[in-house]
């Protein structure tokens, strides 16, 4: 009888709520099926992070391949009374030099810094957060400023570069991919249905301010 007494009894079976919080799911997160604009919208903004990330690293091997145009910049910097220089003071070579590797080191970090934003944004609105409508308002905001760098990009034309043409077409091009899916991301994001999953409907007029579909009837 003791023998039986002391055999470990099989543990009571979990409710649905204490199996999920095992099962890794995090306060405040609501995992659920994603609607098909939410799914498209989330993709575009995937791709144009994607192809942003490929543009900054051509750009910083670009201002490593030739660094005449920025050292040009950093020297009138310099001249016109910049942190080292002023008046008719001329930069020496390793102070110009330094200047131009503290540049394209300060572009690439703050670059990665968005980038990882609009990700973090990303994850907040495929697992409904519950912040998931300031996640969606943020990459609305970057998909027009996306979208308008691309229509910036048919004017410029590069000066005072050695580095041939191909590489500033491909750049353009990554830009403008970026500038396409962001806006087409920004589309799929005044959808109803994303609205809706987002919480956004009923919260004002048309969810957003003025934009988005109003609530029916």
């Amino acid at each position: 009888m003791n023998d039986l007494r002391q055999q470990p009894q099989p543990p009571a079976p979990l409710n649905p709520q204490q199996d999920q919080r095992q099962q890794g799911n995090k306060p405040g997160l609501k995992p659920t099926k994603l609607p098909e604009s939410v799914a498209l919208m989330l993709g575009l903004f995937s791709a144009a992070v994607f192809f942003e990330l490929c543009h900054h690293i051509l750009s910083v091997v670009m201002g490593i391949m030739d660094p005449a145009p920025l050292k040009a910049q950093a020297r009138e910097s310099l001249k016109n009374g910049g942190p080292f220089g002023g008046g008719d003071a001329v930069p020496s070579e390793g102070m110009l030099n330094a200047s131009v590797t503290t540049a394209i080191v300060m572009a690439g970090l703050v670059g990665i810094a968005f980038l990882v934003l609009l990700l973090v944004m990303i994850q907040m609105v495929r697992k409904k957060h519950k912040r998931a409508d300031i996640a969606r308002r943020i990459l609305f905001v970057f998909g027009v400023y996306f979208g308008l760098r691309a229509m910036m990009i048919f004017g410029a034309h590069p000066q005072g570069s050695t580095l041939p043409v191909w590489l500033y077409a491909l750049d353009g091009s990554l830009q403008i991919l970026v500038g396409v899916a962001a806006v087409t991301g920004v589309v799929f994001s005044l959808k109803e249905d994303t609205l809706k999953f987002t919480g956004e409907l009923g919260k004002g007029p048309g969810g957003f301010g003025s934009f988005g579909p109003k609530p029916k009837a």
